[in-house]
């Protein structure tokens, strides 16, 4: 009586107290999560630039049209108007640029 029938009851329980511990450790990993402030915003950083990089990439991609259309309209008359009819242009292609931007981000603060 002393051979396999008494083993088997102890086989159960150690399966049962290992299932146990890995539970446990589980929760551990989940808590240790949660309290892992520095992680968590990092993550939400890494969130909050993709969504930045997201804006800046569709801001831009709506502006470049205009801009370029803007800066055609305006460099043959600051061609006339001036000697430094590039620089000119330039300057008003990048207001042009800033005006849009500044339209497209009030747009999408709304």
């Amino acid at each position: 009586m002393s051979g396999p029938a008494r083993t088997k009851p102890h086989d159960g329980l150690r399966a049962e107290i290992v299932s146990t511990r890995a539970e446990l450790g589980e929760t551990v990993e989940q808590l240790a999560a949660r309290l892992d402030v520095k992680r968590q915003v990092e993550q939400r950083l890494d969130a909050t630039r993709s969504a930045a990089r997201d804006a800046v990439g569709k801001a831009t991609h709506a502006v470049s049209a205009p801009a370029r259309f803007a800066g055609r309209a305006v460099a043959p008359v600051a061609n006339k108007a001036r000697p430094h009819g590039k620089q000119i242009a330039l300057a008003a292609a990048a207001v042009a640029i800033a005006g849009s931007v500044v339209v497209i981000w009030r747009r999408t603060a709304s």
